[in-house]
């Protein structure tokens, strides 16, 4: 999660708009991004209408050295009359990745709000500032070498089996980013001798196979489980109506193994 920088002051825009600067260099690389997100709290006016558009533009430079809109990122419309706006800007980010040099930022319009000063639109609070929410993807291209075994339509043996759960279909509506995770399950066999994760699981694995214990022990067969996990950041809106970032431990299996 990315917090601002105003850079309002040297931005050449329309009133009634604000203009933020996110430093995204060096932190992921491009083909990791999943998603990304500007989320931005916009404030209470009862002059408003009813009705509201946005207009999100990337920022480029002039001659004189002023930000100016000079891309159009996204357009919103909205009843919403005060509230987190959340809106994609994973073009603009692959954008800033892959070229940083032209990365000077994003403004955002408020067409038809009744004020014109952005600190009274677009919520500069603590607990309610704008951030950028990047996404990735569960496994990077650089690491795919070292993946675990996954399953296939021909695989028997104990494997990873991917599965996607969205929050909302658990009950966890509370969760505002991101919608879903990628718990994924085990699934397979460990019949094989040499399937064991543990010490003890390889002990009673070749006792099975023993002539000793091959009679007393052929209904013994060890289960295919978890045996790494990752955790999972999520955003939430607690009670007092802040956004809090949290992290969730050992709820994406990573990894199988027979135990």
């Amino acid at each position: 999660m990315l917090f601002y920088i105003v850079v309002t002051r040297s931005c050449r825009t329309k009133k009634s708009a604000g203009c933020y600067f996110f430093n995204v260099a060096g932190k992921v690389s491009p083909e990791q991004i999943h998603s990304a997100e500007l989320w931005i709290y916009k404030l209470f006016n009862r002059n408003d209408p009813y009705s509201q558009t946005y207009l999100l533009s990337e920022l480029g430079k002039s001659a004189n050295k002023k930000r100016t809109p000079k891309k159009d990122v996204n357009r919103i419309e909205t009843t919403l009359k005060y509230g987190w706006l959340k809106i994609n800007v994973k073009k603009t980010v692959l954008h800033w990745l892959m070229k940083p040099h032209r990365n000077f930022g994003l403004t955002i319009l408020c067409k038809f709000c009744q004020r014109k000063n952005h600190k009274t639109i677009f919520s500069s609070k603590r607990d309610s500032m704008p951030f950028l929410v990047i996404n990735t993807r569960v496994h990077s291209q650089r690491h795919k070498r070292s993946m675990p075994r996954r399953c296939t339509e021909h695989t028997r043996e104990c494997c990873l089996a991917s599965l996607e759960i969205n929050f909302s279909e658990i009950g966890w509506n509370w969760v505002t980013a991101p919608s879903s995770f990628r718990a994924n399950y085990c699934t397979g066999s460990c019949h094989e001798q040499y399937a064991a994760h543990y010490n003890h699981t390889q002990v009673i694995q070749d006792y099975r196979w023993s002539p000793a214990g091959h009679a007393r022990m052929s209904e013994v067969i060890p289960c295919c489980s978890p045996i790494s996990f990752k955790s999972q950041s999520i955003l939430y809106i607690d009670a007092h109506g802040s956004i809090r970032l949290a992290k969730i431990p050992n709820i994406s299996a990573t990894a199988c193994g027979c135990m």
